[in-house]
């Protein structure tokens, strides 16, 4: 689980499983939620606690046909690759489009605003020297979209 981590390397899936176990879920148990369910007519030990991620996984490009352990295969909505590999012509005749972070979940094909790979490749060069990785969504010309995210690492 610690394997898969986040786009610019600073948090894991492990991490934030953890932090839900031993910080959000026992909040349920302190005085202050305890006041709060009294007051609301709630008995507190009688509330079950359960957590379901609903997360969308990347994967090394070289890895995006494997099913993986430990994580519903069905969340596996794109890869990444390094920004030296965006470089190379395989990606020259896409257009392209650098989702915000709220906008990561919506589907591509939503998208109106696509960037040729000359005008994108300088967006990504920028977010490249600020180590940064953003996502791409690429519209393949066909009715078909990818989703990527070019690492700086």
């Amino acid at each position: 689980m610690h394997k898969w981590i986040g786009p610019n390397r600073r948090d894991s899936l492990l991490q934030k499983i953890e932090k839900l176990k031993n910080k959000q879920l026992p909040l349920l148990h302190t005085p202050e939620t305890n006041d709060m369910l009294k007051k609301l007519n709630i008995e507190g030990n009688r509330i079950l606690q359960y957590s379901c991620y609903l997360a969308n996984l990347f994967v090394p490009h070289s890895l995006k046909h494997k099913n993986f352990t430990y994580v519903n295969n069905d969340c596996i909505v794109g890869y990444w690759i390094k920004f030296e590999a965006f470089a190379s012509k395989k990606y020259a005749s896409g257009q392209f489009h650098i989702p915000i972070k709220q906008n990561w979940v919506v589907a591509p094909k939503y998208c109106d605003n696509w960037f040729s790979y000359s005008d994108i490749y300088q967006q990504l060069y920028l977010q490249y020297l600020q180590k940064k990785s953003p996502l791409l969504w690429m519209n393949n010309g066909d009715g078909s979209y990818e989703r990527f995210f070019v690492v700086w690492w």
